[in-house]
């Protein structure tokens, strides 16, 4: 991968379209780690199996979902474990195949693949366990999935067009994200989205996605949720409540296709876990897939606040991811470079929480310090 200048990028409200800034500010991330977790060889608290979410808890506090056993583990600012909470199992405070994890004031929430919303108070007693019903939450016409948390402790459900049986050549699925409210909370609609660009082959058609995959991302902070499909140069802006606030326009652009991507492609797929067997059968079907000749526009969103958006780009190299900060106004206020091998999860005002894999694919966690330079 290589980095591209960065006067060919420009982010801007699509309504007002302000110019870039002539140099954005460059935000330092420490190359060096503050704490690394996950490297104990003999404490099984400080191991990890396969880690599926990240956040930041309360007084710099680090949780980590882990996949393998399931579990929240914690950790103080310092890297201290802390008692887990939860276990693998279908039961009160149990997980099955835990998906994404949110800190809620002195709460974690925890919501399980089978829709299962797990909360846990601030001394780890199990506050609530809810089963929220996928199915009746989209409808019949549509397949439903787990999307996420957003920070209030909401889940999001992915409603997905079906296309089986009916597709013809190019398609993209339509993805509507339905945000489930806490407790007896209601349902409002985030959006139906444009996702999964692939194609169909055989008789009958049957859609096949390229690889890499175009992802639908979104993250929220402060009541503001941003989405886009990962290869389109668009992040709408929407309210918790469904409520339309516009739209950034990013002309990031995609770059060729290498045999790089195509391994990460798979890896990330057989990270989701299984059986000897599933992972045959998931490798199979990775490598079956057609390979794009574009990526796409962009790998992750955080939003770091209400009015600060981190937007990663497909072009890191040799010098570490590269993402650029957006303001309220979507223009770029500053770019930052992770250090190698760094996949940001989490943004602070001077701290970033990473995941870290070694060479054999092992997981740690580790905190970096960020500055942020003043004007």
């Amino acid at each position: 991968m290589r980095s591209h200048p960065l006067g060919v990028v420009l982010l801007a409200l699509a309504a007002s379209a302000p110019g870039l800034p002539a140099q954005p500010a460059s935000w330092v991330v420490d190359p060096v780690a503050r704490v690394e977790l996950g490297a104990s060889p003999d404490d099984p608290r400080d191991q990890f199996g396969r880690v599926v979410d990240l956040a930041f808890g309360p007084e710099r506090s680090v949780i980590v979902l882990d996949g393998t056993p399931a579990a929240v583990r914690r950790f103080t600012a310092e890297g201290v474990p802390l008692p887990d909470l939860g276990r693998p199992g279908e039961g009160p405070g149990e997980f099955r195949a835990p998906r994404a994890v949110a800190v809620v004031r002195d709460s974690v929430v925890v919501l399980d693949g089978d829709g299962r919303r797990t909360v846990f108070g601030p001394r780890g007693t199990l506050v609530r366990d809810e089963r929220i019903e996928l199915p009746s939450v989209c409808g019949s016409e549509w397949n439903p999935g787990i999307g996420g948390l957003l920070a209030d402790g909401s889940a999001v459900v992915r409603c997905q067009e079906r296309l089986f049986g009916r597709v013809q050549g190019e398609y993209r699925q339509t993805v509507g994200l339905i945000r489930v409210a806490p407790g007896a909370g209601g349902l409002d609609t985030l959006g139906w989205f444009p996702a999964d660009s692939g194609r169909a082959e055989g008789d009958p058609p049957l859609p096949r996605p390229y690889a890499p995959r175009t992802e639908l991302l979104f993250d929220d902070a402060g009541g503001r949720v941003f989405v886009t499909p990962s290869d389109r140069p668009r992040i709408e802006r929407r309210r918790s409540d469904g409520g339309v606030e516009g739209s950034l326009v990013v002309s990031l652009r995609p770059r060729a296709v290498t045999p790089d991507d195509r391994t990460r492609h798979v890896e990330a797929m057989l990270r989701v876990g299984g059986t000897a067997n599933d992972q045959r059968v998931i490798r199979e079907w990775a490598e079956g897939m057609p390979v794009a000749e574009r990526t796409p526009r962009i790998r992750s969103l955080i939003a770091a606040g209400p009015d600060e958006l981190w937007v990663e780009a497909w072009d890191a190299g040799d010098e570490g991811a590269r993402w650029l900060v957006l303001d309220a106004d979507g223009a770029v206020v500053a770019e930052v470079r992770a250090p190698v091998g760094a996949e940001i999860r989490d943004v602070a005002d001077d701290a970033v929480l990473v995941l870290w894999r070694d060479a054999f694919g092992v997981e740690r966690v580790r905190v970096h310090g960020l500055r942020r330079p003043g004007p």
